[in-house]
């Protein structure tokens, strides 16, 4: 009998220890995008140091997390990080978006330099503050209206003809419109949180409707192909004004307002 019993206990110590040192599971492991996942490794999202990410380890993450230049492409697996508040996707190769409005939590994004050009997915980020799509090939902003929260929007260096919706947040304090194409400033409605507006580097021959803007302390419309700036006298509550590389005609309103900085 003891030459039976002594082998067998000899094994039940083994897989106790096996036990004990085996990563436990947390999940069904994801098929990933390879840069994707070592984004995710790098963020601490492996819980149990196996070397795999779950969807229930992606839940787990809270706050903010960094995927900012990994060269990522597709993003599918974003939609289980439900709980984050804060997401950088920056200086990827990502198209694609769509998983995103899964992420209603969300406070903070910054999608800027990647190739996205559909965008109508955040309108379900109720919660959103702060966007930044920089440097993408977005021309449709229509679906942004419905983000009545965002305070803080960057949207340079797009193909964006129409600036209508953004105008209607009634929440906005910093709007960045530069190098797009924008011709007319389509604005419809008076929107008085606009505190800080460039619309630089576009197409822009009338600036009549920025009157719509009662807010407005800061303005840069340089390199555009404005005329006539007599409109800025509208501006009461203009503090710093760049409005360099125009065809100005007369210099004069400049002088008339109350002005602190300007650039021409």
């Amino acid at each position: 009998m003891k030459k039976i019993i002594l082998p067998i206990s000899i094994i039940a110590i083994a897989i106790m220890i096996f036990m004990i040192f085996k990563p436990f599971s947390i999940g069904e492991q994801l098929n990933l995008d390879s840069n994707l996942k070592r984004a995710y490794l790098d963020n601490g999202v492996d819980i149990n140091g196996d070397g795999e990410i779950t969807k229930q380890e992606l839940g787990k993450k809270t706050n903010y997390i960094n995927l900012s230049g990994y060269g990522i492409k597709d993003i599918r697996s974003i939609k289980y990080l439900k709980n984050i508040t804060s997401l950088d996707l920056s200086d990827n190769n990502i198209a694609d978006i769509n998983e995103i409005e899964m992420l209603v939590q969300l406070e903070v994004l910054d999608i800027s330099n990647n190739k996205i050009q559909n965008i109508d997915n955040i309108s379900n980020l109720i919660n959103l503050d702060v966007l930044d799509a920089t440097n993408n090939q977005i021309e449709n902003v229509k679906s942004i209206s419905n983000n009545n929260k965002l305070k803080w929007i960057r949207l340079g260096v797009n193909k964006i003809s129409d600036i209508s919706p953004i105008f209607e947040l009634p929440n906005l304090v910093s709007v960045y419109l530069f190098v797009n194409q924008i011709e007319n400033l389509n604005i419809s409605t008076v929107n008085n949180s606009i505190e800080i507006l460039d619309l630089s580097e576009n197409l822009i021959e009338d600036i009549t409707k920025l009157a719509y803007c009662k807010n407005l302390k800061e303005l840069s419309i340089s390199n555009n192909n404005i005329q006539d700036i007599a409109p800025i006298n509208k501006l009461n509550r203009l503090r710093v004004l760049n409005i360099m590389n125009n065809p100005v005609k007369d210099w004069s309103v400049i002088q008339e307002a109350k002005i602190n900085k300007v650039y021409k």
